[in-house]
């Protein structure tokens, strides 16, 4: 691990702690109203606490907490008997609300920036108009190459009703992005390349859609370095995670870790066919047109999963090392997943359901009749899992490759791994119908 990356990480470990206990050292700024939220946030001081009381502030412009700075709410949050949230006891709540549709973010946190129980509400779009409200509920983002950013989140509520989608400035649609960027306007930045972010969320509730997302941890930026700490957290809509993405430029060498602890992944009531977690070594996009075909390569996503559960959705895990959309994307190789999953518990449901459905390489094939395409090659798929529980018989794939039909277009050295021997894996899991082929299973590190 590099210096810089070192630091942000520990950065992020003992945000919440730091501000628990050195309360006493810090100036506090009292806000009442929206205007008062709007100076306070303005101001160059850092360092200090802003205490919001409870009630609604209303938002028309984008947000930002700056460096060091804590934005703390009133609200009391209730827990059911598993210790994780259900919301906000009522009239207690701290609630900032978007009422305008600005284009932009509601609330962007800085280095060792933090948020504590507030109510977070996007601005749902008006099915009747043609003007949509563009932008994510909470966002941390890299400002520049080798930027280091840590933040935090204490429970808090965040809402995020509107589609996900992408434009030439990132993601938007999203309750909590983390990303690297890599913007492509007119006359773009250089890629943040190595720059590093670490963000810790725990006893919160995020509410989404089958159409938008809870969490979107993903690298535009080549050698970036993304990190994404969980803990006792209440998620209704799809999780997704990648190492990198290329954004319009070739993206290396990144790499996104997600540590779960205890979440509960839960399929928001509108949900027909929907993914409880996305998770991707490497990933082409569809929405970020190149010039040229661009490829991606040597990225990593690692998911530490201990005793979470995913309940309610179609499919519980859909996952890929290395997915590559549409032929102009270019191809997708030497990309690694990692799954280290204990004590997990899907609850799949649905016509067509699936437990897992796990690839090592990906092409998703164009819409025109009998255009296909490789994904690329070597790409790895490497899965420890231990104590989980799965649905009874459901319809789990595994595959090392995934979308031609023509030898031709089928990769090279793609792979599933499964650490373990098949009895071991029966032994220790339940409900998986059906296992994994043998030949995936690549016996003890």
């Amino acid at each position: 691990m590099n210096t810089n990356r070192a630091r942000v990480a520990l950065a992020a470990v003992v945000l919440v702690s730091a501000f628990a206990t050195s309360g006493a050292d810090r100036e506090i700024r009292e806000v009442r109203t929206s205007d008062e939220l709007f100076v306070a946030l303005g101001e160059a001081n850092t360092e200090r606490t802003i205490r919001l009381q409870r009630g609604l502030y209303a938002v028309d412009r984008p947000l930002t907490v700056p460096d060091g700075v804590a934005l703390v709410g009133e609200g009391v949050m209730r827990f059911d008997a598993a210790g994780l949230p259900l919301g906000f006891e009522p009239g207690t709540e701290t609630n900032i609300e978007v009422t305008s549709g600005f284009t932009g973010d509601l609330l962007t946190l800085r280095n060792g920036a933090s948020i504590h129980n507030l109510k977070l509400q996007e601005l749902a779009d008006d099915p009747g108009s043609v003007t949509r409200r563009l932008g994510n509920v909470v966002v941390v983002t890299s400002r520049a190459p080798g930027d280091g950013v840590a933040a935090a989140i204490v429970e808090c509520e965040i809402t995020s009703p509107n589609p996900s989608e992408g434009d030439a400035n990132g993601p938007t649609g999203r309750a909590l992005a983390v990303f690297t960027r890599n913007d492509a306007g007119s006359l773009p930045p250089p890629p943040h390349e190595g720059a590093t972010l670490s963000v810790h969320m725990e006893r919160s509730v995020v509410h989404a859609t089958a159409e938008s997302g809870t969490v979107f941890a993903i690298n535009f930026a080549a050698r970036g370095n993304t990190e994404v700490t969980l803990s006792h957290n209440r998620l209704a809509g799809t999780f997704i995670a990648t190492g990198g993405a290329n954004r319009p430029d070739p993206v290396s060498g990144a790499r996104t870790v997600i540590n779960s602890d205890h979440n509960l992944f839960i399929s928001p009531s509108d949900a027909r066919g929907a993914r409880g977690w996305m998770l991707f070594g490497g990933s082409s996009q569809t929405h970020m047109a190149s010039p040229e075909v661009v490829g991606l390569s040597f990225n990593t996503l690692r998911m530490r999963s201990n005793f979470d559960r995913i309940e309610g959705f179609t499919v519980g895990v859909f996952a890929a090392a290395g997915r590559r959309l549409l032929a102009g994307s270019g191809p997708v190789s030497d990309n690694l997943l990692e799954l280290d999953l204990t004590g997990l518990q899907i609850r799949s449901e649905g016509a067509g359901a699936a437990d897992v459905v796990l690839y090592a390489a990906l092409s998703e094939q164009d819409a025109v009749a009998g255009r296909e395409f490789p994904a690329g090659d070597r790409n790895v798929l490497r899965m420890k899992i231990a104590g989980a529980t799965g649905s009874g018989e459901r319809a789990n794939v595994y595959a090392a490759d995934f979308g031609p039909v023509l030898p031709a277009n089928l990769g090279t050295g793609n792979r599933i791994e499964i650490v373990g021997d098949p009895a071991e894996f029966a032994r220790s899991n339940a409900g998986f119908e059906p296992l994994p082929p043998l030949e995936y299973f690549v016996g003890k590190p």
